[in-house]
């Protein structure tokens, strides 16, 4: 017994192809992203936004209590990169609290205050991301505004930065 194939320009063989393709894209996506959001509780979404606004304000008090490095200790995951503008990537929690002592040490720009805030905040499989806004205090007094995105992951019982990039406004 032998299948006859449509013609391949046929209405029939460019519906089952785009069926496919919609198909394939689909399972690629939830594979990409298993634990889709959208099958999270309002109680789920609640407690992830607690536990990651918990840990920016750890973050903040330790950092603004002037102990950047111990901060930046919590705050990351053990394999946590940083993107830092116009710099090369900054991994592991070690090399990252050096890299916010020095932020904060630096006489001139100095980072002596910073302050964040979650602009949007979504589960991500078994993490999240969030996209947001520093209020970052420099030495001189001035304030600058950098937008950053973050993946977090659960580490050790508590939420900490994975991914961890942002950027300056231009104007």
């Amino acid at each position: 017994m032998s299948l006859k194939q449509p013609p391949p320009s046929s209405p029939t063989r460019r519906a089952f192809l785009g069926r496919s393709a919609a198909a394939l894209s689909a399972s690629t996506f939830a594979f990409a992203f298993p634990g889709d959001a959208r099958c999270m509780t309002a109680s789920d979404t609640d407690a992830l936004r607690r536990g990651i606004d918990e840990a920016n304000h750890r973050f903040e008090d330790g950092f603004n209590r002037g102990d950047p490095a111990s901060a930046a200790r919590q705050f990351y995951t053990r394999d946590a990169r940083i993107l830092p503008p116009g710099a090369e990537i900054v991994q592991g929690r070690d090399s990252i609290a050096e890299f916010w002592a020095a932020a904060a040490a630096a006489p001139q720009m100095g980072v002596r205050r910073v302050e964040l805030s979650t602009v949007d905040l979504q589960a991500l499989g078994d993490g999240a991301y969030e996209i947001g806004r520093a209020t970052l205090t420099l030495a001189g007094g001035q304030r600058v505004s950098p937008r950053y995105v973050v993946v977090w992951k659960q580490e050790d019982g508590a939420w900490r930065r994975r991914v961890d990039i942002w950027n300056m406004d231009t104007a």
